[in-house]
Order: structure tokens, then C-alpha cells, then sequence
């Protein structure tokens, strides 16, 4: 596929970069495959800033994906979601920061599932638009520093 979108970050040219089946999940490297879906999810790489993205992900809304994605089957497709990433970027964070992660400042992980990070951390909240539906973020106050793990490929516009 030749066509080239613009980057949603910067707005320059986006070549393709690759295409994957709607199904494919992060658990096939444990030999765990879905069935196919008939459904091709083309990505594109920003020759100006490096941000990947899939037009055709990009253009969802909220709605379609929490019917698509973010369901209650999600799990299926991504067993580290639950506990083993949280607590991986919680200890990364604990390398830079010391014991107590960004304890020194206010920390907000966006599009942090369970809110298991955050839990790990001192002074730090939890928001996952697909966890804390009622909630909005903007109702949590300000924060000096903000994480987002594996999040902004996954944000409708």
C-alpha cells in the first residue's frame, strides 16, 4: 500500500510501514494465535517524528474501541495487561526515581488498566478512559509528571 497519511502528532507525511491482521495479539509470542479476521490493519511510520499509527485505528471512536478492543475479553489477548507490565514499568520507574518511584512529585499514569502502577507509587493516581468510564481526567487535577505506557497508538481523536 503506497498511500501516505498525515501524522496525527505532526502532521507530516506517514509512508506505510506494515500491515498486520485485525487479530494479531501480543500473545503470538507465546504461540497463541486468534483466528484471522479478514480484517488488514495497515500502519504507518512519521518520517519527521517517528510516531507509528494506524489510520484506520486512529479514526475509531471511544465507543468502537471498547467494542472492539478493550472489552471484557481483552485479557484474552494480552495476559501481561493485568500484572506483569504494571509491574515491570513500576520498577522501572523505581530505577530512575529511587524506592518510592516520582514520590517528590504529583504522577499521573494515563491509560494505566487497574491502576497497579500507581498503587506501587507514593503521590501517584490511575486513569484509563476504558477502566474509569465516569471519571474524567481533568477532574483529577494537575500533575507535574505523566507516564503513558503502550497508550497514545491506542487514543481515539
Amino acid at each position: 500500500m503506497s498511500t501516505r497519511y498525515a501524522c496525527p502528532v505532526c502532521t507530516a507525511s506517514s509512508p506505510a510501514l506494515d500491515v498486520v491482521a485485525f487479530n494479531k495479539s501480543c500473545e503470538e509470542a507465546g504461540s497463541r494465535f486468534l483466528p484471522l479476521s479478514g480484517v488488514a490493519v495497515y500502519y504507518h511510520l512519521c518520517s519527521r517524528c517517528g510516531f507509528c499509527f494506524a489510520p484506520r485505528l486512529h479514526k475509531w471512536s471511544p465507543k468502537e474501541f471498547e467494542d472492539k478492543i478493550y472489552n471484557r475479553d481483552y485479557v484474552q489477548v494480552d495476559l501481561d495487561y493485568v500484572e506483569s507490565r504494571p509491574r515491570g514499568n513500576a520498577e522501572a520507574l523505581k530505577q530512575i526515581f529511587g524506592a518510592s518511584g516520582p514520590g517528590g512529585v504529583r504522577h499521573l499514569d494515563y491509560g494505566g488498566g487497574s491502576g497497579l502502577l500507581s498503587d506501587a507509587a507514593r503521590n501517584s493516581a490511575s486513569y484509563d478512559p476504558f477502566i474509569d468510564r465516569h471519571q474524567r481526567v481533568r477532574d483529577l487535577g494537575q500533575f507535574e509528571f505523566i507516564t503513558a505506557y503502550e497508550v497514545f497508538e491506542h487514543v481515539p481523536v
